[in-house]
């Protein structure tokens, strides 16, 4: 990941410190707290918009909310293996 990005407030490309903090969102009407990654500009420590980190919250979301609920991520279904396509009988 490049380690600079554009900070509105210095108006400026910065470099960035990357930081973390528990965070609760609403999604599907429930409220679901998770390890969200943020990045602060090194110059005024206000937060920047990094897409990586963007993402990686996304899928940090989704996960709390698949083992909230009980659901299976597709790599868990993955690994499940087929019984009858080994079965000699």
């Amino acid at each position: 990941m490049n380690n600079t990005t554009f900070c509105e407030n210095c108006r400026n490309d910065v470099n960035f410190s990357i930081k973390k903090k528990n965070t609760i969102r609403s999604f599907k009407n429930e409220e679901i707290e998770f390890e969200e990654t943020f990045a602060t500009c090194n110059n005024c420590e206000n937060e920047v918009f990094v897409a990586d980190l963007h993402d990686c919250n996304l899928f940090s979301l989704y996960d709390s909310y698949r083992l909230k609920n009980g659901i299976l991520a597709i790599e868990d279904i993955r690994n499940i293996p087929i019984e009858a396509e080994y079965s000699t009988v």
